[in-house]
């Protein structure tokens, strides 16, 4: 894996409180437990293996076959890192600790696979490769990697089904207050299940059978956190709704929008949707994942910005009391007097690259309106602007060099431009 910067996500206290083998943050981070970080039950050794293993789960979306498919680390590894690996191990007290445990008894077959490019075996032909990892497995070893794959298969199946009995319990109350909200209420969200079936719409806020049959099943912990996650989805749109100049001219859709993820907008209907049965995510088994539900009101306001943008619609700044932030930077139309001599707005000055050169994305220097920048002409550092009064303007224009508005009588015939090839009247240049 190509070095790179992840965070790094520390369960602390009960090790049940968050889904195993969970990718965090879109598979930005890695999950480890408070054991894997205490000197007491593990070493440094562990805890790098663990980010390795990490990084392919993540990579693959696969669990089981991660141990096999990082052999590769044990190749580079010393005696005494194999050994304090293996102490560490027999230490933890990870949930799924015996599969780490699995891992370290299989370390000196490990350390005996070849790599096509770390270690090149003699006779490639004697070798059986695992796809996708550059590892070359001898024939006399060609048993232990599909045993150490069923060992972790065990231990994995029975960590879920752990995390799962520790969560299962149903609360017939927790499920009639989220249909009560939904009644009552009527958020303007669409709740949706299996193949993207509309189980609840705000159309027809009593019906409710449809959603209160998915629910049946649901882990309380999980009803109330859907509750919550719907309460996020509704506020992000109502305040989208109060602050959109014309409502009347949304289309119903952003082009091209996904139909998956934590919420997406409804192709059809024009609402955010909220599926109980998105893949990966288990909503209706179990609390949800940490940050899950800041995630939740994150991809609303994204997907109505997007929509926002494909209409062309203004949003107002100070729709909920904020005031819009002052330009970081001067533009043309707010540049100093017009009196002061100043190059040509076409070229920025070159503070104004220094800072432009930290920021991220890079900003962009707004084009001046005067024919001579259009027309690539550079002004000289010293050019006078071009409605200045020495220049005894009558036109009644606006110099694009300094952009002030001066108003002059519009009668007779222009005699501000000056004989200076670095000066130009912006009215008589166009």
């Amino acid at each position: 894996m190509p070095p790179r910067r992840r965070h790094l996500a520390v369960v602390t206290g009960d090790a049940l409180a968050v889904r195993p083998y969970a990718q965090l943050l879109n598979t930005s981070a890695w999950l480890l437990y408070e054991a894997d970080v205490d000197p007491a039950t593990s070493d440094p050794e562990l805890l790098a293996w663990l980010l390795a293993l990490g990084d392919r789960m993540a990579a693959t979306g696969e669990v089981t076959l991660a141990a096999v498919q990082t052999a590769a680390w044990w190749l580079e590894r010393s005696d005494a890192e194999c050994a304090a690996f293996a102490a560490a191990a027999r230490r933890s007290t990870r949930p799924d600790a015996d599969a780490v445990r699995a891992t370290a008894d299989a370390v000196p077959w490990l350390r005996r696979l070849a790599h096509e490019t770390l270690r090149p075996p003699a006779l490639l032909g004697a070798h059986r490769p695992v796809p996708g990892t550059g590892l070359l497995v001898p024939a006399h070893l060609e048993t232990e990697p599909p045993a150490l794959v069923a060992r972790w298969t065990t231990v994995a199946r029975s960590t879920v089904a752990a995390f799962q009995g520790r969560w299962r319990v149903r609360d017939p109350a927790v499920t009639a207050a989220l249909l009560d909200w939904l009644a009552g209420d009527a958020p303007p969200l669409l709740v949706v299940g299996e193949r993207g079936r509309i189980v609840w719409d705000p159309a027809t806020p009593d019906r409710l059978g449809p959603l209160r049959a998915v629910l049946r099943d649901a882990d309380a912990a999980a009803v109330a956190a859907v509750r919550n996650d719907l309460d996020a989805v509704a506020r992000v749109t109502r305040d989208f709704r109060a602050a959109v100049v014309e409502p009347s001219a949304l289309p119903a859709s952003a082009a091209g929008a996904l139909q998956r993820g934590y919420g997406y907008l409804h192709a059809a209907r024009g609402l955010v949707a909220y599926n109980l049965h998105e893949p990966g995510m288990e909503r209706l088994h179990g609390p949800p994942l940490p940050y899950a539900r800041a995630m939740v009101a994150a991809r609303a306001a994204h997907e109505w910005a997007h929509l926002a943008d494909t209409a062309g619609l203004a949003v107002h700044a100070r729709a909920r009391g904020v005031t819009p932030a002052a330009p970081r930077w001067p533009t043309p139309s707010t540049r100093p007097s017009p009196r002061r001599r100043r190059r040509c707005t076409a070229r920025p000055p070159r503070t104004w690259r220094r800072w432009a050169a930290t920021e991220r994305p890079a900003p962009r220097w707004p084009r001046s309106r005067c024919a001579a920048c259009r027309t690539g002409a550079r002004t000289s550092s010293l050019a006078r602007c071009s409605t200045r009064p020495s220049a005894r303007p009558t036109c009644g224009t606006t110099c694009a060099c300094c952009a002030p508005s001066i108003r002059r009588p519009r009668s007779g015939a222009c005699s501000c431009a000056t004989s200076s090839s670095s000066s130009t009247c912006a009215r008589r240049s166009g």
